[in-house]
């Protein structure tokens, strides 16, 4: 944020009017902060987002919990679990946890909550997450069997991150299951005490929370209040009149106002979500030189992504990523990288092409933030002799643009996923999203098909890899850099443990100081 950006935004305080005074502090045991967008439900199934990556599992369990740190799934609501084939898991249940209410958890909680979100009747949005399960059936009291349609190796990665388990004796009677939202009762380290979508959510420590292992631990603050305020720099101004303990998730260019202002600090923390740059190999959009594999490879190499990063992420220091997917994410592998940055290499390439006084190119991105880096990348191409000319438009235009196969070359972001596993991102480049057109590798697709049926780990991998080294053999696309997690934080507060998901601070992982 520039000077005078940050000074108006400070000088909006004397507009800002407050419902009720804010007198939560650490005094009070009560962090406070702000999202952006309306919170319709806590749990991600019924609104997926930034917000409930947050508020699902403060408030809700799943079977299992993933621990970034080890890479492996760790006992939460089931204490064990055993692959009886293939297609089916049993899982032992806890017998010591209650819901919010005081209710026993049992395995009928589980079981409607699997058979709610296979059926195909269930209106969930993004249903086809779980598209692959057929259904969970009780064992005892305490045991469950989860059955599945088909092999699927991601279905740990589903059940132990995406699929909060919720009480029966509640969540049934809802017609409309997203009238349960506001009266939402979970077993996790939170409760809900207060919500109102057109105002705050305000959790409240769950002092009986004992199940969470060592990696979902208890909340150590006791309250957290999460004010509704969609613009940015009304939250600045609430965090500079002190009614904030933390900005979460914010752009770079609100943040940067607050580095090396004294009373706060600025940290970033690394999510599964890039900024990728996708090319079209397949000719669609009529632009001749980007159909040759070294003019790709030129480009690549005229990419300084330290610089690009510095749009996004300021001077914060995060690893680049490496390819579409992070090694960290299960059943991802590759060896063939993106060129490294080499301005004079990238001329040297273009010329063997048969290009060496360039040529004319468009470079597409979404509006915002992203439309900096679209800037920054054509001024690189443009050192290295091509004419390139930067369009920002809207996301909606770009992506209907880009399914049309109107738009040679384009910067926009992906969300790893959000989950520790490739199989979103095989789904997303090679059979949903807007790049699945561009790509044009038909094999490689049966490739990526494939991988997401192997249960051999090793096997799956070696399919990813094929993939992905196919992918970088002939310059298709290239991650760029990555999108940070960005908080301002008050010398009071401080992350002591955050998540891959982009935007997401865990909530057990803020302390005080």
């Amino acid at each position: 944020m520039t000077g005078m950006k940050f000074a108006a935004a400070a000088a909006l305080l004397t507009a800002v009017c407050f419902a009720e005074p804010a007198l939560a502090q650490k005094s009070k045991d009560t962090l406070r902060f702000a999202f952006q967008r309306e919170t319709k439900a806590l749990d991600s199934i019924q609104d997926a987002g930034i917000h409930t990556a947050f508020t699902q599992p403060a408030v809700f369990d799943t079977l299992m919990a993933y621990n970034e740190k080890t890479q492996s799934f760790e006992p939460s609501l089931a204490k064990s679990w055993t692959r009886v084939s293939p297609t089916v898991t049993e899982f032992e249940l806890r017998d010591d946890v209650k819901w919010h209410d005081g209710q026993p958890f049992t395995a009928d909680d589980v079981v409607y909550t699997i058979n709610w979100v296979s059926d195909e009747n269930s209106k969930i949005r993004f249903r086809t997450n779980w598209e692959w399960l057929q259904g969970a059936e009780k064992v005892g009291p305490h045991k469950v069997r989860v059955i599945s349609k088909r092999p699927t190796p991601f279905d740990f990665v589903t059940l132990g991150q995406n699929t909060p388990i919720m009480p029966k004796h509640l969540h049934e009677p809802y017609a409309n299951k997203i009238d349960f939202a506001p009266k939402s009762v979970g077993t996790g380290p939170y409760r809900l005490a207060v919500q109102d979508l057109n105002k705050e959510v305000l959790l409240e420590r769950n002092e009986d929370y004992k199940h969470g292992g060592n990696w979902k631990t208890a909340g150590k603050v006791k309250r957290i209040q999460i004010s509704l305020v969609p613009d940015y720099g009304t939250q600045v101004s609430h965090m500079l009149a002190g009614n904030y303990d933390m900005l979460h998730s914010m752009p770079w260019p609100e943040a940067a106002g607050f580095e090396g202002r004294p009373g706060y600090r600025v940290e970033a923390y690394p999510s599964y979500s890039y900024v990728y740059l996708m090319f079209d190999a397949t000719g669609r959009s009529g632009v001749k030189p980007i159909q040759n594999p070294k003019v790709r490879e030129a480009l690549m190499a005229a990419i300084n992504v330290q610089d690009i990063y510095k749009i996004i992420g300021g001077d914060t220091k995060l690893a680049m990523p490496e390819h579409i997917c992070w090694k960290v994410q299960g059943g991802c592998d590759y060896t063939k990288l993106a060129p490294a940055f080499d301005a004079d290499r990238a001329k040297k390439l273009l010329a063997e092409a048969g290009y060496p006084n360039g040529f004319e190119l468009e470079v597409y991105s979404a509006d915002g933030l992203f439309r900096g880096v679209n800037e920054a990348v054509t001024g690189m191409f443009r050192k290295i002799g091509v004419t390139a000319t930067s369009r920002a438009i809207t996301r909606t235009a770009l992506e209907r643009q880009a399914r049309e196969g109107k738009i040679p070359l384009f910067a926009t972001i992906w969300s790893g996923g959000g989950v520790p596993d490739v199989y979103q991102t095989m789904g997303f480049f090679f059979d949903g999203g807007e790049p699945a057109t561009y790509i044009g590798h038909p094999e490689l697709k049966d490739l990526a098909e494939k991988s997401s049926g192997e249960m051999d780990p090793a096997k799956r991998k070696d399919l990813v890899r094929q993939v992905m080294d196919g992918l970088m053999a002939d310059y298709t696309l290239r991650a760029l850099v990555p999108n940070p997690n960005i908080y301002v934080l008050t010398p009071d507060v401080q992350i002591t443990q955050t998540g891959m998901i982009a935007g997401a601070i865990l909530p057990w992982g803020i302390a005080w100081k």
